[in-house]
């Protein structure tokens, strides 16, 4: 790789992004901004709300590392609260075609290089036509955050092409569980910074949300998807999970320390990892970092800019973090 001078050598992360970033702006006058054609979306009032009393809700989410599913499962139980039938569950497993003849569709994501994550929007596309079902979407980011109202937006203009009436959208901010900050780029405190999220501010914003966008369907009050500009918006065009698989410079499973519990594989997005076959399909990974991130065992080996990685689990556990769980989700709360 060649640095700033043209001379080869090492190059940390910040100045790779600055300087693959930098040569791509330098075309942005040929490009629509961040490939967002949908800059102006879908003017959510033209979709009626199906059903103003409704009575059965789908809550659905993709999740890593924890967060998203932490707020699908009180998005879940707020709504239970309030009298409505809820299934909720992660979108893994479950067929988008099954979303036909809920009242209301609540699906939820982490911020994915700056953009809804592509299995996520496979999945969206699968959903059929949910003729004014009413929907609302939540998203999950880390540390201060990056493009995450769009986010939200991508989803309920996903729905929203499918016949949804969008209502709400929220985000919510937790630690970072992108692995390479606190172990190969050295940046622990960065991520230690939000060490007290997600917390009972956290959940109380999410049980609002679940109020408000119930709410909002009883008055028949749709929602105008419509993203804003934003500098990391135009980013997404310039492909960020690409450049992230670029910096890793090895990615397998050691075989001595696997146990064969299949949890990376169960948590692949892709399919792109498994125990049971030698070495890992690089061309369909989709940097998620899902694999290194929920072995339990430590045995997914990972390089990123030629320094080991090492998972949530033992981060949480060498910095003594414990997450807060909602009372709900708590039987020794209630």
């Amino acid at each position: 790789m060649l640095n700033p001078n043209g001379k080869s050598g090492k190059v940390n992360r910040r100045k790779f992004l600055y300087i693959s970033g930098g040569a791509a702006l330098g075309t942005l006058a040929g490009i629509k901004i961040g490939g967002h054609r949908n800059t102006r979306l879908l003017q959510a009032a033209a979709i009626p709300i199906r059903n103003a009393a409704p009575q059965k809700a789908l809550v659905r989410w993709y999740s890593q590392a924890g967060h998203t599913a932490r707020l699908g499962r009180l998005i879940a139980k707020t709504l239970e609260g309030e009298g409505l039938a809820v299934e909720a569950g992660p979108m893994a497993g479950f067929e988008p075609a099954r979303a036909a003849g809920y009242d209301l569709l609540v699906f939820g994501t982490p911020v994915f290089y700056l953009d809804v994550p592509s299995n996520v929007k496979n999945w969206l596309a699968g959903l059929p036509d949910l003729s004014g079902s009413a929907v609302a979407s939540w998203v999950t980011y880390g540390g201060s955050g990056d493009n995450f109202f769009n986010t939200a937006c991508g989803i309920l203009a996903a729905a929203a092409e499918k016949g949804a009436a969008p209502v709400a959208l929220e985000s919510f901010g937790n630690m970072s569980t992108f692995a390479p900050t606190w172990s190969a780029i050295g940046q622990k405190e960065k991520i230690l910074k939000y060490r007290n999220l997600p917390n009972e501010e956290t959940y109380e914003k999410g049980r609002q949300f679940s109020r408000l966008l119930l709410k909002n369907v009883r008055e028949q009050r749709t929602w105008k998807v419509e993203r804003k500009f934003s500098l990391s918006g135009v980013m997404t065009a310039f492909h960020p999970m690409w450049l992230t698989k670029q910096m890793i410079t090895r990615h397998e499973i050691d075989p001595a320390k696997c146990i064969k519990c299949y949890q990376c594989a169960k948590t692949c997005p892709a399919g792109a990892i498994s125990p049971d076959r030698p070495g890992i399909d690089r061309g369909a990974c989709l940097a998620c970092l899902g694999c290194i991130n929920n072995c339990p065992a430590d045995a997914v080996i990972m390089n990123y800019l030629g320094r080991p990685v090492y998972g949530w689990p033992r981060f949480c556990a060498e910095n003594d973090i414990v997450i807060a769980e909602p009372r709900e989700l708590n039987p020794e709360l209630l």
